[in-house]
């Protein structure tokens, strides 16, 4: 939903520059580590001129629109790539995965060598001559 704002004018617009101002100090205090009593005041005296302000237009204050910014400080960080040869921080976990996938590699390159020498697979080697009993039973064929 988007409001239009209108231009502010006058005592309004002078009011909407106190808040900003009063607002950018609240802030400041805050990332000072201001005492609470300091920050509390700051606060009341910005909370006064919002009602000001809402008594001078008859709206509530709201900030003027800013762009929004593309980055907002959290970001989906990839992982850092490191040489193949540094794997001391993986766990004992991943660790035991990939010893896993390469006992698995080397059985499945052993088969197909087994295979490439014997001429073939078990299907081709093991060829029937019979009837064919199903013929007629399962439908088309």
């Amino acid at each position: 939903k988007t409001e239009s704002v209108p231009a502010l004018t006058g005592k309004a617009a002078e009011i909407d520059a106190k808040i900003k101002d009063q607002g950018n100090k609240v802030r400041e205090l805050k990332t000072a580590k201001a005492g609470k009593e300091e920050v509390d005041a700051a606060v009341k005296v910005l909370l006064e001129l919002k009602q000001s302000f809402k008594a001078e237009t008859g709206n509530d204050w709201k900030p003027a629109e800013q762009p929004k910014k593309a980055d907002k400080g959290k970001e989906n960080k990839q992982p850092e790539k490191k040489p193949a040869g540094e794997d001391d921080e993986k766990s004992d976990t991943q660790k035991k995965r990939e010893a896993k996938k390469a006992e698995k590699a080397a059985k499945k390159a052993a088969h197909k060598a087994d295979e490439g020498k014997t001429g073939g697979g078990a299907g081709e080697s093991a060829v029937e001559d019979g009837p064919d009993i199903s013929a007629g039973k399962y439908g088309v064929q």
